[in-house]
């Protein structure tokens, strides 16, 4: 809404300036925006105390008393493209995006747009962009005056990651919810009876702190119109041995759900963990009906307008568009446990034995403990001499005492609940935990001290095995990182435990410096704060060759494709859905190798690895080569490898043969797990892609946009021709697609947006380097180029002339290039103002301005040969002359004041057209109004004389 007196997108003066009217919610407050500035220069005018010195004014019309370079009409039509936020395209969102999606990421959009309360899941494959997609869809709704607040819900350490997301390349400011923010957030209320969760209309939260009793009923009373979850599969209901915390963010989610006009995005690349109620409960979130009984068919037609799931197969190469995603080659590499190392190994293994074997005299509560415990171990002990020391450490300690006055049952529920989901990796966890959970050993009693006295021996043997001499397992992981560096390549290692990364990370730098010089080794691991883990990756980045040591705590949701591209499993994960996680941190989409490379290491004489290589990771990885995307292992996989390594446990080893595993994996149980692994793939066929969106629907709305807002190509030629003017330069260097970026004078305008080391490397397309920056049309350098470039020629500066006069051979009759600016309001929805810059080729006709037919397309054509300047003579036109020619078509604009009518209709209805085709692909019923307003804006004026050389 706006001011009756003062539409939205007229021209009024207030505090001696010229602003553009904007759309207001109140009437009494009118918005206000500079005439050539951008969104955030934007006030608010209070109408009952400024109303009388606000009245109507007009764009200043070019002076022709001061023409200058011809060639500025190429930086002054940029600029003003550039700058536009609100464009009157079809999707009303991408004049705030700093980047150009890929075409296939407008297709949850469209599916979006489909639905009057967007309930959408978005599943595409691992690294194709899901986060762009869901942020893309509230920028839209935002723009399009549906909603007004945004809430993400999603994992804690990955909340500063969505607010960056968000603001880079969204133009959306949010602020996070976390246990260390809230305190400020409340404290900056206007009142005490506001919550933050109404306040704030732009949010990223962390799931589990809402999900908690002090938050819960207050964000979901004043939860904002859309919400996105990240990492939904954390959320679903769940089974039999799912955890209270995922059962409280179900229980959050659906009471969000319950509100039958909150847009819900629910966004993840498993949405089915392998248990159909849960995977049915989230897709219950989105549409009662879906969550059936187990027994019934889910109504695949209704779900398909609510569900994507797409292959990277079905996305390299969409609508004439080649997307680049890298192939991943697997390799296995395996080792034999030292004599040394087995030698432990096969003690603490009978150790173990020993300890369960004496389980029927126990109480229950006491089984589990040693159970766990005993599990625990072995896993320690496989990882690293470390880990082993620090676990079996924590092993000699007696816990027993600290939970004993609760019953027998809820002792057994409550060890459960504390070591299952550490020991066989839980994907239901908030994040993936790195420390040792390690049950206690019951030796509190005296009678016990002889096994204390030998866990103290294990203990000492244990620290003894550290270096590659004893430890086999860290000889491999050298070897491999070797041969990786040698061919190029900057690898992730990922283990289990903090203590096994900071062992790695200490012996794996003087072992590899000495053939690799410049290498830098790192570790990253939960002991960090998200800060921590960032900075400690920004400076591994710098290194010329690095090694990146890390937890599973960096397995999800953290993009390192851009300064990583090979993943080494050190420790295998016991969930083979942690595979794809932490492959996917680098063969993602912006991955500048061809080839990826994923790694596992495992012991050949070592029967877990066996066990865990046969049975799980061998059959993860033939899915994925056969389907081309990862499916999560069926639900039972946790209990078939609990049995597995329960019946290893009882097993004496065979230390003299390599390979051979003590018990048949070609069991009736493993052939039946593989057969309900290969069932659950095949099921999952038919979501992969949305066939009912053909790509060039989206093809012809493309292309509205980037005739108005232009394209990476544009901002290239915008640089190309303004940084020379400013004393600067933009130049290519190196790679393809890179360029040396210097602002000359506008340096010192640029150090406080953080950019004062100059020349810059810079890139247009992601995809071309990822070690330079990334410069798209919301970037603050272009922000500040684009008002320098403009604030200059509002000035008449001769570089930026808005008039001019040529010699040029590009017409045969004299022929103007007129860019305008057309301000729009729109209404549908709400009330919007639009804007977009038309180059527009007129020639005189008995005095009369007339726009040369199709009109657009005439004036970019010879806008377009403004870029060469072999199109003009070196004859030079008098000054005299060059004010002649543009006095003269400025008088033909003063005695024709409708001649611009025409051209505003046409676009008017092309405008109108394209919302058309636009609510043809979503199913829309709302017609657009359309409203020019009269006079657009003259930016600029050059002729253009034939003219040869003289």
């Amino acid at each position: 809404m706006s001011s009756s007196a003062y539409p939205v997108g007229t021209i009024v003066r207030a505090r001696d300036r010229d602003w553009i009217v904007l759309p207001s919610d109140h009437d009494d407050l009118l918005m206000l925006r500079p005439l050539v500035g951008s969104d955030e220069e934007s006030i608010g005018v209070f109408l009952p105390l400024e109303g009388d010195d606000v009245r109507q004014s007009s764009f200043p019309a070019p002076s022709p008393e001061r023409p200058g370079n011809v060639f500025a009409a190429l930086a002054i039509a940029d600029a003003a493209r550039m700058i536009i936020r609100s464009g009157a395209v079809p999707f009303r969102s991408l004049g705030r995006l700093s980047f150009v999606p890929r075409p296939y990421q407008f297709v949850p959009l469209v599916m979006a747009l489909r639905q009057r309360v967007v309930r959408l899941l978005i599943a595409d494959d691992v690294g194709v962009g899901k986060t762009i997609e869901a942020a893309l869809i509230a920028r839209e709704l935002l723009d399009r005056g549906i909603i007004r607040r945004l809430a993400v819900l999603c994992p804690a350490h990955l909340c500063s990651q969505w607010q960056t997301e968000l603001a880079e390349k969204f133009s959306i400011h949010a602020e996070v919810v976390q246990p260390s923010t809230i305190g400020r957030l409340e404290r900056n209320l206007p009142r005490t009876d506001v919550s933050i969760f109404k306040h704030y209309p732009f949010l990223v939260a962390s799931i589990d702190f809402l999900k908690g009793d002090r938050y819960r009923e207050t964000f979901v009373r004043d939860a904002p119109e859309l919400i996105i979850v990240d990492e939904a599969h954390i959320a679903t209901r769940p089974g039999e041995r799912g955890s209270s915390q995922q059962q409280q963010r179900y229980s959050l989610l659906s009471a969000l759900a319950r509100r039958a006009d909150r847009h819900l995005v629910l966004v993840t690349a498993t949405p089915h963990s392998g248990i159909e109620g849960s995977f049915r409960s989230l897709l219950g979130l989105l549409d009662p009906r879906f969550d059936a009984e187990l027994d019934q068919p889910l109504p695949y037609d209704a779900l398909h307008r609510h569900f994507i799931q797409r292959r990277r197969a079905d996305l390299r190469q969409w609508l004439g568009t080649e997307t680049r995603f890298p192939q991943r080659q697997s390799i296995e590499k395996t080792y034999l446990l030292t004599e040394r190392y087995l030698g432990f190994f096969d003690e603490v293994w009978s150790y173990c034995r020993e300890l369960l074997s004496e389980q029927p005299a126990l109480g229950r509560y006491q089984q589990r403990m040693r159970y766990w415990g005993a599990l625990s171990l072995l896993r320690c002990i496989l990882s690293s001499p470390r880990a082993a020391v620090a676990a079996l450490e924590a092993h000699r300690e007696n816990r027993l005492g600290q939970l004993m006055n609760q019953a027998e049952d809820q002792l057994v529920e409550a060890v459960d609940q504390s070591y299952r989901p550490a020991v066989f990796e839980s994907l239901e966890q908030e994040e993936a935990s790195d420390y040792l959970t390690v049950a206690g050993g019951d030796m509190g009693t005296a009678q016990d001290s002889t096994l204390r006295q030998r866990v103290s021996r294990f203990i000492d043997r244990a620290r003894r095995l550290e270096g590659p001499e004893a430890d086999a397992k860290l000889a491999c992981l050298a070897d491999t990182l070797r041969e990786l560096l040698r061919d190029g390549f900057q690898p992730i290692v990922f283990c289990y435990f903090i203590h096994t990364a900071n062992y790695l990370k200490e012996h794996l730098e003087p072992l590899l410096r000495g053939e690799f010089e410049d290498l830098q080794v790192e570790a990253v691991t939960g002991e960090l704060s998200e800060d921590q883990r960032k900075e400690r990756i920004a400076q591994l980045a710098q290194a010329p060759r690095r090694v990146l040591v890390a937890t599973d705590c960096l397995s999800e949701g953290i993009n390192l494709q851009d300064h990583f591209d090979a993943v080494v499993h050190y420790d295998l994960p016991w969930n083979p859905n942690r595979l794809e996680q932490r492959e996917g941190r680098v063969d993602r989409f912006g991955q500048q190798r061809d080839e990826v490379r994923a790694v596992t290491i495992s012991g050949e004489n070592n029967p877990v690895d066996l066990t865990v290589m046969r049975v799980l990771v061998r059959k993860a990885r033939k899915i994925r080569e056969q389907l081309g995307i990862s499916v999560p292992a069926p639900a039972y996989s946790e209990r078939l490898l609990e049995s597995l390594i329960s019946q290893l446990m009882f097993t004496r080893l065979n230390r003299r043969s390599p390979g051979q595993l003590p018990l048949s994996l070609e069991s009736d149980d493993v052939q039946s797990f593989h057969q309900a692994w290969d069932r659950s793939a095949e099921s999952q066929r038919p979501l992969f892609s949305q066939e009912t969106i053909q790509p060039d629907e989206i093809q012809q709305q493309l292309e509205a946009v980037d005739s108005v807002l232009g394209t990476p190509k544009t901002l290239e030629r915008f640089l190309q021709t303004v940084a020379p003017r400013f004393r600067g330069y933009l130049h290519p260097r190196g790679r393809a697609g890179a360029f040396e970026l210097d602002p000359g004078e506008l340096r010192d305008r640029l150090t406080p947006l953080g950019y004062s080391k100059w020349p810059l490397r810079v890139v247009f397309d992601r995809q071309r380097d990822s070690t330079a920056e990334y410069i798209g049309r919301t970037h603050p350098i272009i922000e500040t180029l684009c008002r320098e470039v403009l604030g200059r020629a509002m000035q008449d500066d001769h570089d930026f002339a808005r008039t001019s006069a040529a010699y040029t051979r590009l017409v045969e009759r004299r022929t103007f290039l007129v860019i305008l600016r057309v301000r729009y309001l729109m209404r549908d929805v709400v009330e919007q103002y639009a804007e977009e810059v038309l180059p527009l080729a007129i020639r005189l006709q008995g005095g009369r301005p007339s726009p040369l037919s199709p009109h657009v397309v005439e004036g970019r054509r010879l806008l377009e040969a403004f870029a060469d300047p072999e199109n003009f003579t070196r004859r030079e036109m008098p000054l005299v002359e060059r004010q002649e020619h543009i006095d003269e078509l400025l008088e033909g604009f003063r005695a024709h004041p409708d001649w611009y009518r025409e051209v505003l209709e046409g676009r008017r209805e092309e405008i109108i057209r394209s919302n058309r085709r636009l609510n043809s692909l979503v199913g829309g019923d709302t017609e657009l109004q359309v409203e020019p307003q009269e006079p657009p804006d003259v930016l600029a004026i050059y002729a253009l004389v034939p003219g040869g050389d003289a």
